[in-house]
């Protein structure tokens, strides 16, 4: 049974924002609205992306299954696959009226096709503070969206080195409103957050803010923001030096469609040499902090700033969720472990909308809400880009609560690391050659995820002995696991 009345439902993703810079002790934004919202909402402050980059995550999102079956490869990107049900669908047959405010850097990954014409895309550079934050007060005015409405936004305002260095507010320059700049645009969003808010009818909306993934470079200390800015600056000289590259891409384009096959053959080889120097000066500077930062995490972050590199690392996977407003508790934060493929699940369970999918592999989280305990949710993460080319280091695996395993993509002994989050949360002590049981165990849950597009958390069959799964159990123990 429906609910009396549906709710209005506001989507706010904000790409790249990081948990740890949303709330808790390491933030030093001032975000009073975001601040109300998890005070007056439900925070969950253990949620795990299922990938580290933008489209596959937003994909598994609004599919409820992971990026092996939410995305299909058109070309070198990747898109939504739109032969599975996806969630807006859903709450379209249910009467919702749809819409979505999206940066055209995200415009070509197939969105068109479950929002159809209620498609608003804006310039990736724009920010809220700007005509942006304008233009969504302007869609959420009660006489722009007919009810009940979802309305879904994407902002990019802590995307990057375009926005949160080169186009940042003035008005939020003082280092009270963050430590550095990134903190700093948070403070500066959490404004329009609250504008929005003044807009909507709170009585009668259901209001949701999370993120794609985190952010691992340039946004926790002055070091890090530094050598991110002089990092961006340099890739931007070299781009403009390489005259005799640009000059190739500018002849490349002037060749006639009849002589394809030599323009393909020049293209390629352009991006060869192009590839080559950046993989050069990359190398480069890697070289230089590995001399300067002996340790894993400070080094990790560094060469994160020049380029990704091993990304099933938390920085890139830890995100905020709040749901705030209709049919939701004030003031209730769970700590349990959930994953983002889990939100619309539990917003069709909170509309009381059924719904089947046989390719979910999503839970709903309504029973946590509820006060109720659940299994522990495995999270399956995955180096997966937007692209081919950001597949860089080709790593998928599991987290826990406390332990996180993940490994080459394609050789299952190669790359593996294994981490105790409970003794370790900046992941530097990789303990895989210390225990192989646990290796293997966790290797078969592995297994069957990436192998079994059907997959179900709640029904793993372990590959291992019931002795092999006893003495492994054990070792969990002493570990302070289950």
């Amino acid at each position: 049974m429906m609910p009396e009345k549906k709710p209005n439902i506001l989507f706010l993703l904000i790409d790249s924002l990081n948990s740890r810079n949303c709330f808790g002790n390491e933030k030093t934004s001032i975000t009073p609205n975001i601040n109300s919202l998890i005070d007056n909402g439900v925070y969950f402050d253990q949620v795990i992306a299922c990938a580290p980059t933008t489209v596959p995550s937003i994909c598994s999102m609004f599919t409820g299954t992971y990026p092996f079956n939410a995305t299909v490869l058109d070309g070198n990107h990747y898109k939504l696959n739109t032969k599975i049900q996806n969630f807006v669908s859903i709450l379209e047959k249910n009467d919702y009226h749809v819409k979505a405010m999206i940066p055209d850097g995200i415009k070509h990954i197939g969105l068109e096709k479950i929002f159809h014409e209620n498609l608003d895309v804006f310039n990736s550079f724009s920010t809220t503070y700007d005509e942006l934050g304008h233009k969504i007060i302007d869609s959420l005015r009660a006489d722009k969206m007919k009810h009940p409405w979802f309305l879904y936004v994407h902002l990019y305002d802590l995307h990057g080195s375009a926005t949160f260095y080169k186009n940042k507010p003035n008005d939020f320059e003082n280092t009270k409103f963050g430590k550095n700049q990134y903190d700093r645009m948070i403070s500066a969003l959490d404004t329009w957050i609250g504008k929005f808010l003044q807009i909507i009818d709170k009585d009668n909306t259901l209001v949701i803010l999370t993120a794609d993934h985190g952010s691992d470079v340039g946004t926790y200390d002055t070091e890090l923001e530094e050598y991110h800015r002089y990092w961006d600056n340099t890739r931007n000289k070299i781009h403009q030096n390489k005259s005799l590259v640009n000059a190739g891409v500018r002849i490349t384009s002037k060749i006639p469609k009849k002589l394809i096959p030599f323009k393909k053959k020049i293209s390629k080889k352009i991006n060869q040499e192009k590839k080559d120097d950046e993989e050069y000066i990359i190398q480069s500077e890697f070289d230089k902090i590995e001399k300067k930062y002996p340790g894993g995490y400070k080094k990790r972050r560094l060469k994160n700033c020049v380029h990704i590199t091993t990304q099933c690392f938390d920085d890139r996977y830890k995100i905020p969720l709040i749901f705030y407003g209709k049919f939701v508790p004030s003031d209730l934060k769970i700590h349990n472990q959930i994953r983002n493929i889990d939100i619309f699940p539990t917003v069709l369970e909170l509309l009381d909308i059924k719904f089947t999918n046989t390719n979910i592999m999503a839970t709903s989280l309504l029973p946590l809400i509820k006060g109720k305990k659940i299994d522990e949710l495995i999270a399956y993460v995955d180096s997966i880009g937007n692209n081919m080319d950001q597949r860089t280091d080709n790593t998928i695996g599991i987290r826990y609560a406390g332990l996180k395993y993940f490994r080459d993509r394609k050789k299952p002994n190669y790359n593996v690391h294994l981490y105790d989050l409970n003794k370790d949360p900046c992941e530097e002590n990789n303990i895989c050659k210390e225990y192989p049981d646990i290796i293997k165990k966790k290797e078969s849950v592995l297994s069957k995820i990436s192998a079994n597009n059907k997959f179900q958390a709640d029904s793993i069959q372990s590959l291992t002995s019931k002795k092999e799964e006893e003495k492994v159990d054990e070792i969990l123990k002493k570990l302070g696991y289950k």
